[in-house]
């Protein structure tokens, strides 16, 4: 078998080209390219008012401002509610909406997109509640072979219109509607004309929550908006409960063991 030759000339060539692209250096970078187009868009909606039994505002609804805060713009809405914020460059933004009468919750909106257009986000605002609670006594009983918590109060003064109660249920003492104090938000609706309500809490609920069985639970009991849940509220991003701002000032306390 013959074997292959190689002449002398290749194989100097060859080496010289290794030691040609071995002591190569790289080039400058070349110049950026032009910056691509600049995006930006607008914001609007409606601001939706109820009073505090829930019933829809259709009256003038202007007034309401609502604040874009990582730019401070603000817009203010018309008779019908209507905002708009223009002119925003592509992002991700907060708006706090307040009623400079202070007769409406704020609300606000947390991580809305904007990516380019007009974006619609439409708000619903409640009335603060104009009523007081007095009284709460809480204890652990048993119903038709089941035990409860029962949750029993009294209002300041009647109304001829049903009204709304916010409990809030915690694990501690102090336990208020702030997000960082409550486990649990339950509604309850007082009957036109009465005075006094009774609210039965399920065990499961409160283990749900985790309240241990004969552990302590401790509840606020707040006057509130009819839709306090669903209007003048948004998520606190920091633990994803509620916050709940179409409520009283000031709650009246209980707490019971868990059974």
């Amino acid at each position: 078998m013959t074997l292959p030759t190689y002449s002398l000339t290749a194989t100097i060539l060859v080496a010289t080209l290794l030691f040609t692209a071995a002591s190569c250096k790289k080039g400058d970078i070349g110049p950026a390219g032009p910056a691509g187009p600049a995006y930006t868009g607008n914001i609007a909606g409606f601001v939706s008012l109820f009073d505090q039994y829930g019933t829809k505002q259709l009256n003038n609804q202007s007034g309401i401002q609502v604040k874009e805060m990582e730019t401070g713009k603000v817009a203010t809405t018309d008779v019908n509610g209507k905002y708009e914020i223009d002119s925003l460059p592509t992002g991700n933004y907060t708006l706090q909406i307040t009623d400079p009468s202070g007769n409406f919750a704020p609300s606000q909106v947390n991580q809305l997109q904007l990516i380019e257009g007009t974006v619609n986000h439409d708000v619903r605002l409640s009335a603060r509640p104009n009523f007081a609670l007095s009284t709460l006594s809480a204890v652990d009983t048993i119903v038709a072979g089941t035990a409860y918590i029962r949750l029993s109060g009294s209002l300041a003064s009647t109304d001829t219109r049903a009204r709304t109660l916010a409990i809030f249920v915690g694990s501690a003492p102090g336990t208020t509607s702030a997000t960082s104090t409550y486990l649990l938000n339950v509604s309850k609706t007082v009957n036109a004309n009465a005075i006094t309500f009774v609210q039965y809490i399920l065990p499961a609920d409160l283990n749900g929550a985790g309240l241990a069985s004969g552990s302590t639970a401790y509840f606020a009991v707040y006057p509130a908006g009819a839709t306090y849940a669903n209007a003048s509220s948004y998520e606190d991003l920091s633990n994803g409960r509620t916050v709940y701002n179409a409520i009283g000032a000031n709650a009246v306390t209980a707490s019971a063991l868990v059974p």
